[in-house]
């Protein structure tokens, strides 16, 4: 009899010892736990859901809505087929993307940039600052987590620098590159104050020519190609530009995530 009540008193001493967060979560808690998980998405997906919608919808369902559609009843591609029937957006999205693979500095300064002559120049986007210390840091992390014994061996058999460069260390440095270029994607795609500062109208980004979509889309469609058959409800436009502006960076990102903890971790451990 002693042994048992001994053995409940260790049990309950041992229990007691252990934090609370490595206790097994009570029932009520995990259906708390799910509730809140549901309210969250919820909150989150539903605005990107009445931009999609609103998009989709005709010009009578946002009239009648006052301007927010959460679920078209007639969906139509209407917006998409303005947008890109002139040259306004798709031009837009053939610059975001050549300078999202050759990022600016956030704030390069004007005088830099007027005296090397790039004013509306789409070097001025890209060559200012080319390498973010955030980001050399990272990687610099990341190639001294590679082990120096692949150095020496790769020595041994005759490689240089540069082969070791490419045979072995960006081989092994995907995560970090992964990461980095996430990082200037995500940074640059959603640029648009150096355009407006550096760049004419003809030369804009996509996300310059989202902006001002969003402060005067009835203006931009009416010069956009379409001519009388502009939308009658600029929302529908608005919304249209804004999902081509968001859905290559949704597309992107599912590839990269994998990578994104690894090399950040790995990185600042170095570091």
């Amino acid at each position: 009899m002693s042994a048992i009540v001994e053995s409940r008193v260790g049990r309950v001493a041992q229990r007691q010892a252990r934090p609370a967060w490595m206790e097994k979560p009570r029932k009520a808690t995990l259906a708390a736990k799910g509730v809140a998980l549901v309210v969250i998405i919820v909150l989150v997906l539903t605005p990107f859901l009445v931009v999609v919608s609103t998009s989709l919808a005709s010009p009578q369902e946002v009239i009648a809505n006052n301007g927010w559609v959460l679920w078209p009843q007639h969906p139509t591609l209407e917006a998409y087929r303005q947008i890109f029937s002139g040259t306004v957006v798709t031009h837009a999205l053939g610059v975001s993307v050549g300078v999202t693979l050759f990022p600016p500095g956030m704030i390069p300064t004007y005088l830099m940039v007027k005296n090397l002559g790039l004013l509306d120049n789409y070097l001025s986007l890209i060559a200012p600052m080319l390498i973010s210390v955030f980001n050399l840091v990272v990687l610099r992390g990341f190639f001294q987590s590679v082990p120096e014994e692949l150095f020496e061996a790769a020595r041994l058999d005759g490689a240089g620098n540069l082969r070791i460069l490419l045979s072995i260390v960006l081989p092994l440095s995907k995560a970090a590159l992964a990461v980095v270029g996430l990082f200037y994607a995500v940074a640059y795609w959603n640029s648009w104050f150096q355009a407006s500062i550096y760049m004419n109208e003809d030369h804009w980004p996509l996300q310059q020519v989202l902006r001002t979509y969003v402060l005067s889309g009835a203006q931009l469609a009416n010069s956009n190609g379409a001519g009388d058959s502009a939308l009658s409800a600029p929302q529908t436009v608005q919304m249209s530009v804004l999902v081509v502006a968001t859905v290559p960076i949704l597309v992107i990102y599912p590839f990269l995530q994998k990578y994104f903890s690894k090399g950040v971790l790995t990185g600042a451990i170095k570091s």
